[in-house]
């Protein structure tokens, strides 16, 4: 009957044949399916046991330094926060070099984190001090020894971040070449962190860090206006975003 003039009988829609005996095949293999991702997977369970083990999983722990000081090349004011970050004012060259140095009590060092933070002190929350608020880390020197010694070069063997500007990777902070840096444009205004470890941990309880940050890059006053140094003792230190 044709249901679109008066009143149509019910109707109600039945399978053929064929289009049921499809229907119980796809019903067997949703079973099949369900038993077989219910079941033990032997392949997977290997895998995840292998990656519980692995350096990558590992939850990764950062220590501030102990008795942490900056000192600006370029004249700035860095006075230290109660959250341990630096906050940079007052004269703001057009290059600038930060020194950090500072203790940590740890049985090893195998890594450092800088972080760049916003301020409202900064434009557009920084965290460069620049008109757009980008940062250009040209050069990165580690140095270390014993408290109370002379500190040594400590050669860093990689580096990861969670954001880099295009042609402006943070590998080139380590790269030996004082025109190239690591760069955050257009992600400023937020939070941004890049982790450099070292090529041999160091060891010792008392280890006397000094951290020389170089922004000499050809854009003017692109240093930070706020920023924070940490340690860690894990074995693969790096820049944790998301779990892979």
């Amino acid at each position: 009957l044709d249901g679109s003039k008066g009143n149509a009988s019910p109707m109600l829609r039945v399978a053929s044949k064929n289009q049921q005996a499809e229907l119980d095949r796809l019903a067997v293999a949703i079973r099949d399916l369900e038993k077989k991702l219910a079941d033990p997977n032997e392949e997977l369970d290997r895998a995840q046991k292998t990656w519980e083990s692995s350096p990558a999983s590992q939850t990764i722990t950062w220590k501030p330094l102990e008795n942490a000081q900056a000192v600006s090349e370029g004249g700035a004011t860095i006075k230290l926060a109660d959250d341990q970050s630096f906050i940079v004012s007052g004269t703001n060259p057009n290059i600038d070099q930060y020194t950090v140095t500072g203790v940590v009590k740890l049985n090893r060092v195998t890594g450092m984190r800088l972080e760049l933070l916003p301020d409202p002190s900064l434009t557009n929350q920084g965290p460069g001090r620049s008109v757009n608020g980008n940062v250009v880390l040209t050069d990165l020197r580690l140095s270390a020894g014993e408290a109370g010694a002379a500190v040594q070069p400590q050669p860093l063997s990689k580096a990861t971040a969670d954001f880099s500007q295009k042609d402006f990777d943070v590998a080139l902070a380590i790269d030996d070449n004082p025109q190239s840096g690591w760069a955050i444009h257009p992600e400023t205004g937020k939070p941004h962190a890049a982790v450099f470890a070292l090529s041999k941990p160091l060891d010792g309880k008392s280890v006397q860090i000094q951290l020389v940050l170089k922004f000499h890059s050809q854009y003017g006053n692109h240093q930070p206006g706020r920023f924070r140094v940490t340690v860690s003792d894990t074995e693969n230190p790096r820049v944790d975003t998301t779990i892979p």
